[in-house]
């Protein structure tokens, strides 16, 4: 098994505290290392701390679009982008595809 120093880092974007505690310990139990982030402001400064190997990212932020903050990644960054939402529309799924 890998030591937890290598294991891959997970940012996950999530506005509702259920949902991120959830996710966070699905991944923190498969041995992933997790870092949290509430809305916009959190997530960016999450990114510059330490760029991440796998975004969970909420579009439904309290402060910002999750489609922003995916274009803003995608600019600098190849790293994977998971769109966490309980929209269904397909135009949004289209634009999340399209935007990251």
């Amino acid at each position: 098994m890998a030591e937890i120093a290598d294991a891959p880092l997970v940012l996950i974007v999530e506005d509702e505290p259920a949902t991120r505690t959830l996710l966070a310990g699905y991944f923190h139990n498969a041995g992933f290392l997790v870092a949290e982030a509430e809305n916009g402001r959190q997530t960016r400064e999450a990114l510059l701390r330490q760029p991440p190997d796998l975004v969970l990212l909420d579009i439904e932020l309290p402060d910002e679009d999750g489609f922003s903050i995916a274009k803003s990644i995608r600019e600098t960054s190849n790293v994977g982008i998971i769109i966490v939402t309980n929209r269904a529309g397909e135009d949004d799924r289209v634009f999340g595809l399209e935007t990251g």
